[in-house]
């Protein structure tokens, strides 16, 4: 079984993060961060709080053991879709997902024949308009 360290970094390597950045997401300087894959110290609870919200598997660094999948970072495109998603209407996010679901089986056109309502854009050819935005079906 690979040590508390090892994990440590192998979760910092997945999460895409070089030991700086990785230390300057929890608080703590480059040295401490360093220190903490070499097994010469350990974290205290706030930096691995601060990991977790990152993304880390803290259950995996600190016993070896994966209850499921570890947690999925994000890219900002995609956190600002879900936001959008989150303020938008019931049938705003219907469209929405109409739209992303149509991509593999069904035309812009389709799209909106299946969503009765208002959602404050408009459905020409093979794009949707929503609020000024356009989802453009490109197949």
């Amino acid at each position: 079984m690979s040590s508390f360290s090892e994990r440590l970094r192998e979760e910092r390597k997945r999460l895409g993060l070089n030991q700086t950045e990785m230390a300057t997401l929890a608080g703590v300087l480059k040295g401490a961060q360093v220190n903490y894959e070499a097994g010469k110290r350990a974290p205290d609870a706030d930096y691995l709080v601060a990991i977790a919200g990152a993304g880390a598997n803290v259950l995996y660094i600190l016993t070896g053991a994966r209850e499921g999948p570890a947690p999925e970072v994000l890219t900002e495109d995609e956190k600002g879709m879900l936001a959008d998603y989150r303020e938008a209407s019931g049938p705003v996010r219907r469209a929405a997902r109409a739209a992303l679901q149509s991509g593999a089986s069904q035309t812009a056109a389709s799209v909106h024949q299946s969503v009765n309502a208002r959602v404050g854009g408009s459905v020409t050819g093979g794009s949707i308009n929503m609020r000024g935005n356009t989802i453009k079906n490109n197949k």
